[in-house]
């Protein structure tokens, strides 16, 4: 995932799905998450399902004046 711009009221992502290992068994679902900087407390980011590109707004807990860390993954039938 790379952070192609932001600004105080949103994040603008895009994502690469060939830098993630499958596992040798087809990828089903693609998530994202977001906490806060230096909090362990991720959440899902319901409106994102699977686009190359992806902008995080208010809607998906965005505050201005705030740090974000963001995580991006993949599952299969293994999980």
């Amino acid at each position: 995932m790379t952070v192609t711009s932001f600004s105080s009221h949103s994040i603008s992502c895009q994502f690469d799905s060939s830098t993630i290992d499958n596992g040798g068994l087809a990828i089903q679902t693609y998530h994202l998450e977001i906490s806060e900087y230096l909090q362990n407390n991720y959440t899902t980011v319901v409106g994102y399902n699977g686009q190359q590109t992806y902008n995080l707004t208010a809607a998906d807990g965005i505050v201005e004046g705030r740090i974000y860390s963001l995580r991006w993954f993949a599952t299969n039938l293994n999980g």
